[in-house]
Parts: structure tokens; C-alpha cells; sequence
């Protein structure tokens, strides 16, 4: 315990430090991501009269402007802490496909997966989602023609798509991400790596939509079900009859309750935030992924199956990487780390009661008209505080797997040395 204070108190130090010197840089790029998510979402409704596809290219945008402005914070920080700037320069893994060494590009897809993760547990996908299709809605229902017929198309205009077309979607952007890459390493145009990540940023897009709205399908069908409603009936009837134990059966169900609508805020958004900041900050130091051959050989025959396979393991191995180094922190540091980044993915919620208690009450309209701007400002300055502890969290969780890997490798070395020893003994 003594241990994990310590450890805690040296990642709050950093924070601090890195906190002071890059705030500027910090928050600037927070706001620019926030004027991203906002641009992309008001041109993706405005496109979607004209094209659904291309609506929804720009609305899969919408998230990559707060993860650019996290990668750029990421990069501002790097610069001062010595393990990060070791991993930096440190010889990046060859890629497979094109022949050189792996760029963050390259591996968008394993950045994607986390980063959605944690901007669905936001809630701020669903805010994308239902802002764009609730005013695309609204334009196409009040279209007014008197010249013809007004054809209403909603679905077309949403770009939404059932679960086969979207996995279809998912394949053809794997092969065409495949298909770029061999044709970099042909022709060395460094710029298609460009494309193949727009390619990943839109089937994630995609993907996260589906999850979406399969997420809030699921919930109204479970909440359905005979499975769900019976302890629901059978605790209403415990605490009905539990006479005096009835208040106390009361409070401890609801923090049950609570605990549990919260797991996904206190646990999977801290580690999800992790996981991004070790891939973007620890990518050049994690090991190629290339499969024996005599595991290929028993089910991949071709070339072209097999240089596929491997460019698909190329591009999500570092997410494995990133889970499997942060599997070594510990459990007691990762419930501190969770509990600080709590705090912080708070931030929102107290600059919103801050602005309240200036302006004081305000009429519906106008606050609906400013709300998104005191949101986007939270939001940026959530993760102008939560960038430096990020990048301090990898830079102890490199150091600390740096100094494993020199202990285990002297360990070996000094194994070898000793049955060298005895082997010269017993030939003497």
C-alpha cells in the first residue's frame, strides 16, 4: 500500500508539473477540438440533403477532432518527461504491408477502439448522433415545394444501415486498408497511409453507431424480459414485508444500483484513456507481431490470405500490447488512477454549475442556444487535466516495464553464466 502511494504520488507530481508548464497548448488544442466535433456535425447535416454516405463520413469526423486534440496533447507532453521522449526515439516495428517502419497511422484502428469507447461512455456519441439526425429529420420533414411533390426520405438521409450492410462495410474498408498498404510499399506514396486511416475512422464510425443504437435496443428489450422483471418483482416484495429492515434494504439496493450504473464511468473510460495514451506514447518500444510459420501453415495457404491475415494483426496488435503492459500496474494504483480520472471527466459537470451560479436563471431558449458552447468548454478543460496525467500514467508504466524487462534479462544472463560455470566445472 505504502508502495502504491508512492507510486501515485509520483505520477501527481508530473501531472503537475506538466500541467504548468504546457496549459496554454493544452487548452487550445481542447477548444479546437470541440470547434471540430461542432463543424463536422453542422456540415454532415447540411451534406445529408445531397448524400447520406457522405453525411455520415463527416459525422464519423465529428469524434476525431477530440482525438486529435488528445494525441497533440499527448505529443506537447512528451517532449519533458525522459521515458517518453526514450520511447519516441526508440526504432519503430516494420510493417508488414508496406515495408517501413509502422506509423501511428498505421495502427489508427487500435486508437479508434478504445477512444470510442470512452467518447460512447461520454455520452457524447449519442449527442453527435441525436443532434445530426434530429435536425436532418426536421429539415427533410419540412421541405416545402409547391412546384412538386416532396419525396421524403429519412433513412437515406441518415445514412443508417442494418447490421449486414454495416459488417459489409467493416470488410471492404479491412481489404481497401490491405490494398493501400501494398500499394505504398509499390509506389512509396507515403499520403495513402492518409486514406487507409479515414478508411478505419469511417467503419469505426460505423461500428460505433450500430453499438449505439444496439445498446439502447438491448437495454428496452432486456428491461422487457420475464428474466429481468422477476427480481425486480421479488425485491419489491422482500422490501415490502422486511418490516423494520425495509429503509436499510432500501439504501443498500440503491447504492448496489448505483455501483453498477456506474461501473462503466469509473472503469472502462479511465482504462480506455490509458489504453489510448500508452499506443499513441509507447507504440515504437512494442514488439512486431508475425505469426510462426508453422501456425500459418495449418490454416493459411496463400500468400494473399496470409498477407491479409497479417495486416489485420498488424493493425489491432498494438491494442493488445497497450491492455497487456497495463495489466502489469497493479490493482491498487488502477482503483487511484480510476478514482482521479473520475474526478476529472467531472470537470463538465462543475464548470456547468459554475456558469449557473454567475448568470443565474436564463430562459429555455437562450440556454439552449449556449449550452453546447458551456459544454464544449468543460469538455476542454477535462481534458486539458486529464492529458498530462495520461502521459505521466505511460511514462511510470514504461519506466516500470523497462526496468522488469533489465531485471528478467539479467536474470537469464546470470542463468546462462552460472551453467557455463558448472559445465566447465564438470568438464574439468
Amino acid at each position: 500500500m505504502e508502495a502504491a502511494g508512492r507510486e501515485l504520488g509520483r505520477i501527481g507530481r508530473d501531472t503537475g508539473r506538466l500541467l504548468l508548464r504546457h496549459w496554454p497548448a493544452l487548452l487550445t488544442l481542447g477548444l479546437l477540438g470541440a470547434a471540430w466535433r461542432a463543424g463536422a456535425v453542422w456540415l454532415a447535416v447540411i451534406v445529408s440533403d445531397h448524400s447520406g454516405i457522405a453525411a455520415q463520413w463527416l459525422l464519423a469526423l465529428a469524434p476525431v477532432g477530440y482525438l486529435l486534440a488528445v494525441v497533440g496533447m499527448l505529443r506537447v507532453c512528451r517532449g519533458t518527461l525522459p521515458r517518453l521522449r526514450a520511447a519516441r526515439d526508440a526504432t519503430a516495428p516494420r510493417a508488414t504491408t508496406e515495408g517501413r517502419p509502422t506509423r501511428l497511422l498505421d495502427i489508427a484502428a487500435s486508437v479508434l477502439i478504445p477512444f470510442l469507447g470512452a467518447y460512447i461512455a461520454y455520452g457524447l456519441f449519442d449527442q453527435d448522433l441525436a443532434r445530426f439526425t434530429n435536425v436532418a429529420a426536421f429539415d427533410e420533414f419540412n421541405q416545402f415545394d409547391l412546384t412538386r411533390e416532396v419525396d421524403y426520405d429519412f433513412m437515406g438521409r441518415l445514412g443508417l444501415y442494418a447490421w449486414p450492410i454495416a459488417l459489409a462495410i467493416v470488410v471492404g474498408a479491412w481489404v481497401a486498408r490491405w490494398a493501400l498498404g501494398i500499394a505504398e510499399a509499390r509506389t512509396g506514396w507515403v499520403a495513402l497511409g492518409l486514406l487507409g486511416a479515414l478508411a478505419e475512422v469511417y467503419y469505426t464510425g460505423q461500428l460505433a453507431v450500430q453499438s449505439a443504437m444496439l445498446r439502447t435496443g438491448g437495454l428496452d428489450w432486456l428491461a422487457t424480459r420475464r428474466a429481468s422483471s422477476s427480481p425486480a418483482q421479488l425485491w419489491d416484495w422482500v422490501t415490502a414485508h422486511a418490516s423494520w429492515l425495509a429503509d436499510g434494504l432500501a439504501v443498500v439496493g440503491g447504492l448496489a444500483g448505483a455501483l453498477l450504473g456506474s461501473a462503466e464511468a469509473v472503469l472502462l473510460v479511465p482504462i480506455a484513456w490509458l489504453v489510448v495514451a500508452t499506443i499513441v506514447l509507447g507504440h515504437n518500444v512494442f514488439p512486431e507481431h508475425e505469426a510462426a510459420e508453422g501456425q500459418r501453415a495449418r490454416w493459411l495457404r496463400w500468400p494473399v490470405v496470409r498477407s491479409f491475415a497479417d495486416d489485420i494483426l498488424e493493425r489491432f496488435g498494438p491494442f493488445a500490447d497497450a491492455v497487456r503492459v497495463l495489466g502489469a500496474i497493479g490493482l491498487i494504483p488502477m482503483l487511484g488512477l480510476c478514482l482521479i480520472m473520475l474526478l476529472i471527466v467531472r470537470i463538465p459537470t462543475l464548470v456547468s454549475y459554475a456558469v449557473r451560479a454567475v448568470v443565474g436563471p436564463v430562459k429555455t431558449d437562450t440556454w439552449l442556444a449556449f449550452s453546447p458552447i458551456e459544454g464544449a468548454a468543460g469538455l476542454a478543460l477535462s481534458l486539458t487535466v486529464l492529458a498530462p496525467l495520461l502521459a505521466a500514467t505511460v511514462a511510470w508504466v514504461l519506466d516500470r516495464a523497462a526496468t522488469t524487462a533489465a531485471v528478467q534479462g539479467g536474470e537469464v544472463q546470470g542463468a546462462e553464466v552460472q551453467g557455463s560455470a558448472r559445465n566447465s566445472t564438470y568438464s574439468g
